[in-house]
């Protein structure tokens, strides 16, 4: 999807609005979120654009796709 070796903010913020508009998470998107996950230096934005995607699944706003998304609380 989006191979970058730097992580970009508007990729993020296209991935969750992406999810929120179509109303589930692809194991695609959902493997792309993992990687802004597992970056050690997220920015506020970031972290933002994160806590309302797990937010909207939180509220069956999002369905994942299959068993691909998991996510463990900090």
């Amino acid at each position: 999807m989006f191979r970058s070796s730097k992580l970009n903010l508007n990729n993020l913020e296209f991935l969750v609005r992406t999810a929120i508009t179509n109303g589930e998470l692809s194991p695609g998107v959902a493997a792309e979120i993992s990687r802004y996950r597992a970056s050690s230096q997220l920015s506020a934005d970031a972290t933002r654009y994160l806590a309302i995607l797990d937010d909207a699944i939180a509220d069956g706003c999002i369905q994942p796709i299959g068993n691909v998304y998991s996510h463990e609380a900090g």
